[in-house]
């Protein structure tokens, strides 16, 4: 009788191990947990505004430029204690413009439409203040970017091109700072979606020309 009940016990042990560890393994692999590598690729709606000041005569003009273009920026780096993301970043983006020259001799071209293009080079980090084990780098995040951006115009005459062999309206370079905020979302263990709204401000200052950049990006965004 003792050796059937310490065999019935010794099995219900066994069994009760085997489905507590297939529970720990089903909740492991739930686990959301990025170590090493980290990526994300963004799609933006952006609106840029530029102004270069520059000499003229004896006086100074203000060169503007301002418009709505898609901007596209990929983000590679690592991750820090699953709370932080450091990332080096490329950004481009292409659209349509208003350009502004008050000091055009052509009446006609102090005021035109233009094709504009924004590249872009920085780095930044991104924190997410709410922790979950189960749920790492998941949820609300601010971010903050430094690098150089430069803006470019020229003539629209050729659609919506750029070509380098083509003489530039103006071009407004500028050194930038970019706070960012957005919330992600996990669609499988190691991807997530997210939306994100993020200001920039450059500017370069110099003994001959001052260039201001502003811009505003209303992104959509997928990450590892």
């Amino acid at each position: 009788m003792i050796k059937k009940l310490l065999a019935t016990t010794a099995i219900a042990l066994f069994l009760t191990s085997q489905a507590f560890a297939a529970d720990t393994r089903t909740d492991t692999s739930k686990i959301h947990a990025h170590r090493g590598f980290y990526f994300s690729a963004d799609l933006a709606l952006s609106y840029a505004t530029s102004e270069d000041i520059v000499p003229h005569r004896d006086d100074k003009v203000a060169l503007k430029c301002n418009g709505w273009l898609p901007y596209s920026e990929v983000r590679v780096g690592g991750y820090i204690a699953n709370m932080v993301s450091v990332y080096g970043a490329f950004g481009l983006g292409l659209g349509k413009a208003d350009y502004e020259n008050p000091s055009a001799h052509d009446s006609d071209k102090r005021k035109m439409d233009a094709v504009i293009m924004k590249a872009l080079l920085g780095v930044g980090a991104e924190f997410y203040p709410f922790q979950n084990k189960e749920s790492a780098l998941y949820g609300l995040y601010f971010g903050l970017s430094v690098g150089y951006e430069n803006v470019k115009t020229q003539d629209d005459n050729d659609g919506l091109t750029y070509n380098s062999a083509k003489d530039d309206l103006n071009d407004f370079p500028s050194v930038f700072i970019r706070p960012e905020i957005g919330y992600d979302w996990w669609f499988s263990p190691r991807w997530r979606f997210g939306v994100a709204f993020n200001y920039s401000y450059g500017k370069i200052d110099d003994d001959w020309e001052t260039n201001t950049n502003h811009s505003f990006n209303f992104a959509i965004r997928i990450a590892r």
